[in-house]
């Protein structure tokens, strides 16, 4: 969507930046996970779905975005909490599971997870190609 909206020079930097998103976002959701203080003590679960609804809202934002700026703004919001969800994710099944049962258990998870990218990215794709509206399929 960069290129077509005239921002070739800058798609390696946004791609850049969206990793660099993704680091921060797992640090620091990371150092809320660990972290042993009474005072500020969340459960995985929320972090989980408070990462997920950040995801939903930038994906959702994306929509109505233009230019550099706009683009730059959703690849930290968006990077930030995917890293987080990578990272929390895979330490609440780690909680849920335990070791024993954890090598099964992530791939049942992997494999849910793969279900609405085989569906959904085709169907993005179709939906932005032959609507009028290039980001039809991100509503």
């Amino acid at each position: 969507m960069a290129l077509a909206e005239g921002l070739k020079d800058k798609a390696v930097l946004l791609q850049t930046f969206i990793g660099l998103g993704m680091a921060a976002g797992t640090l620091a959701f990371g150092l809320l996970v660990v972290s042993r203080s009474k005072q500020c003590l969340i459960s995985r679960q929320y972090l989980l779905q408070t990462s997920i609804f950040g995801i939903g809202f930038s994906i959702l934002a994306l929509s109505s975005l233009e230019g550099y700026h706009g683009y730059l703004l959703f690849v930290w919001m968006y990077g930030v909490f995917l890293g987080g969800f990578h990272y929390v994710l895979k330490v609440f099944t780690f909680e849920r599971i335990r070791a024993k049962h954890f090598p099964r258990g992530w791939s049942f998870v992997q494999g849910a997870r793969a279900l609405p990218l085989l569906l959904g990215l085709p169907l993005t794709g179709y939906l932005n190609i032959n609507m009028e509206n290039n980001k039809a399929g991100y509503y």
